[in-house]
């Protein structure tokens, strides 16, 4: 599956079966990078509901341990 839009693009596609998978793959990927620093990783967005027509673009929320 392609995600993503040409820039300047906007398009809705049908929600899809692959979008949870392609998600935890990208949350591996933030975990990996932040390690302990990430929280919480969340998949947001239009992606993330089912059944719900979208933007073929996947949104992360992470929260981030304050380092202060």
């Amino acid at each position: 599956m392609t995600l993503g839009l040409k820039r300047g693009t906007v398009a809705l596609r049908p929600s899809s079966a692959e979008y949870p998978a392609l998600f935890g793959e990208e949350r591996a990927r933030v975990r990996q990078s932040l390690g302990a620093l990430a929280l919480d990783i969340q998949h947001v967005g239009s992606t993330s509901i089912p059944g719900l027509a979208g933007k073929p673009i996947l949104d992360l929320a992470v929260g981030v341990q304050h380092t202060e």
